[in-house]
């Protein structure tokens, strides 16, 4: 407790709560150019029509967590094609923070398969910001954040090249 009787710990995730909300407006500004490519469409067999009017839309932010982790599994293979993928991003995002059943090697395989165009230094920073910003508030859930090779792997996919084989986890067995 603190000397206005409130239990730092509430002080301490308020305000780690402020810094990721400031570092996902960030991203969502970063990001804010990203559009739909013009041939943007989702498999018909897999679609309804009703699907794939809803995708082309529907904001991103606006769709449910279940909605985009669905988009994020199946971008550039069932729905839209890697000129599509930064537009999904802030979603992307939003959703693996808040726990969302969306497995950071899977969020990074798709960062991996933005066209060059697409993967500007202010894109990159952005992301790293809300990633640090999560890594300091986040419970540690069983998974070491302050463990050098988890941040490592983290900077080392977001600094790679445009479209260069995601980089494996370093920390064996680990999986959510």
């Amino acid at each position: 407790m603190n000397s206005f009787g409130v239990n730092d710990g509430y002080c301490a995730r308020r305000e780690a709560s402020r810094e990721i909300e400031s570092a996902l407006r960030d991203v969502d500004a970063a990001f804010a150019g990203a559009l739909l490519d013009d041939d943007f469409d989702a498999c018909p067999h897999c679609y309804t029509g009703y699907d794939r009017a809803y995708l082309r839309g529907v904001p991103p932010l606006e769709m449910t967590d279940s909605d985009i982790g669905q988009i994020a599994f199946c971008l550039t293979s069932t729905i839209g094609s890697p000129a599509d993928i930064a537009y999904f991003v802030p979603a992307m995002l939003r959703a693996q923070l808040r726990g969302v059943v969306l497995e950071d090697a899977m969020v990074m395989k798709q960062l991996g398969r933005i066209p060059a165009r697409d993967w500007t230094a202010e894109r990159r920073d952005a992301l790293r910001a809300a990633y640090q910003a999560y890594f300091a508030w986040r419970p540690a859930d069983g998974i070491d954040l302050d463990e050098p090779g988890y941040r490592a792997w983290i900077s080392e996919m977001l600094d790679r090249p445009p479209h260069a084989e995601p980089v494996e986890r370093p920390i064996p067995g680990w999986d959510r």
